[in-house]
């Protein structure tokens, strides 16, 4: 059965992107002092057409000319961000990982309260397969967040391969428990077990993911403490009707066109339902449900 609305790893909950802005301004401002011009790096990068080669020589260049400072970081921050963009998920991790361990070093010398400032304040050891030099380092939540993504994302891109996916997992649980307030930690968990459980990728079949249950209880839990986080109620609405539920689809749909509209009387729609991308994703998947008679 197909799906009404594909449900992408890289979508972040419309309800966090206030936290996710300020993490990242938090993270800028830390950098201001001595900032790369990032825009200019990447004109060099695609005016010179370089090939791999060329470039991993050029990005070792202009690390060896800002040091490992939290310039560097910074840097290596951009660079898989830009690689993330072209969905080029493999360079992203390898990227995310050196901004790790640059934005960590950085860090030695300060006191406890600087370090916590627009940063997670301990990272756990319990994470194996990070660098050794990253354990009981601090590092930027945001970061971690983003570096989680793009192993879900290179997991996904290769039939939900096991070690990515387990990678994914465990960042996202370590998360979860630091900030149990941030929704975006159990969504993405959610989108992972359900879309790695209901794939037909090779991984995915010799594994044989049975999350279902989990990612469904992880939505729940979310909507029990946010229950207008529209973005979460998709997703239950797109595992349901995945699942053959489309009576209960039919009745999430149904909710979150009422959440909407609620949204609209109190003036936090911009632009009118008429052009809200939610709203008429909504209403076209409850009218494709009714023609297609498919209630049960």
């Amino acid at each position: 059965m197909k799906t009404l609305i594909p449900l992408s790893l890289i979508l972040l909950l419309t309800s966090c992107d206030s936290l996710e802005d300020l993490a990242r301004e938090n993270w800028e401002k830390k950098q201001a002092k001595n900032q790369v011009n990032f825009e200019d790096v990447e004109k060099w990068k695609q005016n010179l057409a370089l090939n791999e080669s060329e470039l991993r020589n050029l990005d070792k260049a202009i690390h060896d000319m800002v040091g490992q400072t939290a310039k560097a970081g910074a840097l290596s921050w951009k660079i898989a961000q830009a690689y993330m963009k072209a969905s080029n998920y493999e360079m992203g991790l390898r990227f995310y990982q050196r901004s790790l361990d640059e934005s960590s070093a950085d860090t030695n010398g300060l006191s406890k309260e600087a370090k916590n400032q627009g940063r997670v304040a301990y990272w756990e050891s319990a994470l194996p397969y990070f660098d050794r030099a990253l354990i009981y380092r601090d590092v930027d939540k945001q970061l971690l967040f983003e570096m989680g993504l793009a192993y879900a994302n290179a997991s996904k891109d290769m039939g939900w391969e096991p070690e990515r996916r387990s990678r994914a997992v465990e960042i996202f649980h370590a998360l979860t428990r630091f900030d149990p307030k941030d929704s975006r930690f159990p969504y993405q968990l959610a989108l992972i077990y359900f879309d790695s459980s209901v794939s037909t990728g090779t991984w995915a079949i010799q594994e044989g993911y049975r999350d279902v249950e989990k990612a469904m209880n992880l939505i729940d839990a979310i909507l029990l403490v946010e229950p207008e986080n529209v973005a979460t109620r998709f997703a239950k609405a797109n595992f349901l009707y995945q699942l053959g539920k489309t009576n209960q689809s039919y009745s999430e749909y149904q909710s979150i066109k009422s959440i909407i509209e609620d949204f609209d009387k109190r003036g936090e729609i911009r632009g009118g339902l008429e052009n809200n991308a939610s709203y008429q994703n909504v209403i076209r998947n409850i009218e494709k449900i009714q023609s297609s008679n498919l209630m049960k």
